[in-house]
């Protein structure tokens, strides 16, 4: 498998953030079935297998869902050191980081004109908000997902996998 920077893909939106939820849940849920089911690749020596994949990509997807939880506190903190010591330079910095961050992932998509992506670039302080909307959805998906783990193993058996509906905007012609 290889990487498709050209490729195009649909999703459709959902209508509301219950929607993006229920969206997002959906979508973890079935990567905890997926690493359930493939669990003997963690750490896997086989030859057969990339050691990227086995000791290190997904390893770290389960660490930065873990990690994750962790995110609230670390931002009350940040928040509390600013409001006890008046350091708006930590706050300002951590912002600034974050922006540059995404300001870079931008700049360096070769797939959107320079125009557009010096577009993007100069919108990366509000996107920083927008990532916090996300986090807050990717937060209550995360508890929610912890607290239905035991369903993991049920929900694999041969014919219980099946599909939630998510409500669609109605497109009249």
């Amino acid at each position: 498998m290889i990487y498709g920077a050209s490729v195009i893909a649909y999703t459709e939106s959902v209508m509301d953030f219950k929607g993006l939820i229920t969206q997002r849940y959906r979508w973890k849920f079935g990567r905890m079935q997926t690493f359930f089911k493939n669990r003997n690749l963690f750490f896997n020596t086989g030859k057969e297998h990339s050691r990227a994949l086995t000791w290190l990509y997904l390893p770290f997807v389960l660490y930065a869902d873990i990690a994750f939880i962790f995110e609230p506190l670390l931002v009350t903190y940040l928040f509390y050191l600013v409001a006890r010591y008046g350091d708006v330079v930590t706050l300002a910095s951590s912002i600034l980081v974050v922006c540059s961050y995404i300001m870079m992932n931008v700049l360096m998509e070769t797939t959107i004109p320079w125009k557009t992506r010096i577009k993007m670039a100069l919108l990366s302080p509000s996107m920083y908000v927008f990532f916090y909307v996300l986090n807050i959805v990717e937060y209550i998906v995360v508890i929610k997902g912890l607290f239905n783990v035991h369903k993991v193993k049920e929900s694999i058996k041969p014919g219980k996998c099946g599909w939630e509906h998510v409500a669609r905007a109605q497109i009249t012609s």
